[in-house]
């Protein structure tokens, strides 16, 4: 049997029989703001409240509250369902997953188009690269022969300095 959650789930299914309600409050921070999310349900009725960076962000309905949560946080809930059903059943789930099956589910987080953009960008990016790297290797090896030659001319001019100078302490020395 498949473990992950049922996207019609209710939230009147989270109430044991036994119970007359049942309250989750999840807290945590989200690019440093902290946020909490309270959702609370009873056989009849149910509220959700929702704050951000100390800011109640809660609305009149469950409806427009859960809107808010999911533009401020950038999330939905299909991709909640998923971090949790990743983050608990299966660990190995996306290290094992084929290559049409991750794709699959990186596309719930982040739209294809945008990592065939990506993708098409570093292709170009680095062709930019490598050909700019290729004229600086031979810029460099031009420059190189230029030392090299610098250095020969300085050595024989050397030579000769010290052979003029030999040749002057001789002429003054007779």
């Amino acid at each position: 049997s498949d473990p992950r959650p049922t996207q019609d789930a209710k939230v009147s299914d989270v109430i044991n029989f036994d119970g007359k309600s049942a309250r989750v409050t999840v807290e945590g921070c989200i690019n440093g703001l902290p946020f909490k999310v309270t959702r609370i349900k009873t056989a009849s009725k149910g509220s959700l409240a929702f704050n951000l960076d100390n800011e109640d962000l809660t609305r009149q309905s469950i409806k427009d509250t859960q809107a808010i949560i999911d533009e401020r946080l950038g999330i939905s809930t299909q991709i909640l369902a998923r971090t949790i059903f990743h983050g608990q059943h299966a660990i190995n789930g996306l290290l094992e997953a084929t290559d049409a099956n991750l794709k699959d589910e990186l596309s719930l987080l982040v739209p294809l188009s945008l990592w065939k953009d990506a993708a098409s960008f570093a292709r170009k990016s680095h062709r930019s690269h490598s050909r700019r790297m290729s004229e600086l290797d031979g810029m460099l090896s031009v420059r190189e022969q230029d030392r090299d030659a610098l250095v020969q001319r300085c050595s024989a001019a050397k030579q000769s300095a010290d052979a003029y100078r030999q040749l002057f302490e001789t002429r003054r020395k007779q």
